[in-house]
């Protein structure tokens, strides 16, 4: 992840040195909230519609290539905590056997992405855009919840398992990116960020075996921060 930024980094800044144009560095944070969306081989009856206001940080640079289009770097983090409510139903002839998940769910994410964005007129004041590379979950875990089983099978002993601290998915990359408009109002070589992003990831599938379903979160986003052109 790490050598994915520099990489794209270094490529932004040497890409106008050559061509003679300012580089834009860009230092933001802000808060999100959440979108939880599940998919499995079965049915999913998903009623997880509670999320809390996360903090997400992001660290970007951009020059131009050609009049108001920039192209750029980014490398930030993401952190989403949502409620967990959905139940799913297996069939295991002439059985059926029907699984809930309820609780608060946590993930966080590093990511880094290959940005390009318009900036309208001569100052550059406003901008849209967006960026699209790899955000890595690292930590996929219940901060509380429990897990329910129960079957239409006669003398069937339903079990209730406590799932805090538990590790819902393994580590994992996945695709995502976000959109983004964007303010800049400027004062000699430094200016003030102000930004709204609409966030998208593909659905994580890091499973030892592929017992529950994937999981991926969307999510809006408002940021505030610090330019500074060199």
């Amino acid at each position: 992840m790490k050598n994915t930024f520099l990489m794209l980094f270094w490529a932004a800044i040497s890409l106008n040195t050559v061509s003679g144009q300012k580089v834009n560095i860009q230092m933001k944070g802000g808060f999100l909230s959440s979108k939880m969306d599940l998919q499995w081989e079965t049915p999913v009856k998903n009623a997880s519609d509670l999320n809390t206001l996360r903090p997400t940080f992001a660290l970007s640079v951009d020059g131009q290539l050609y009049k108001g289009l920039h192209i750029g770097a980014e490398m930030g983090t993401c952190s989403y905590v949502h409620s967990m409510d959905f139940s799913y139903t297996q069939p295991f002839a002439p059985f059926t056997v029907t699984t809930n998940y309820s609780g608060w769910y946590k993930q966080e994410q590093v990511y880094a992405t290959f940005n390009m964005r318009y900036w309208f007129g001569t100052y550059k004041l406003l901008g849209i855009g967006g960026g699209i590379g790899i955000y890595n979950n690292y930590v996929n875990a219940f901060s509380s919840g429990f897990r329910s089983d129960k079957s239409t099978a006669p003398n069937w002993q339903s079990s209730n398992i406590n799932l805090e601290g538990k590790d819902y998915l393994q580590p994992n990359t996945t695709i995502g990116g976000f959109i983004s408009a964007v303010v800049n109002p400027k004062l000699g070589n430094t200016g003030l960020i102000l930004e709204t992003r609409y966030i998208f990831n593909d659905y994580t599938k890091e499973q030892i075996t592929r017992v529950k379903p994937d999981i991926r979160f969307n999510s809006f986003a408002i940021l505030v921060g610090l330019s500074f052109h060199l």
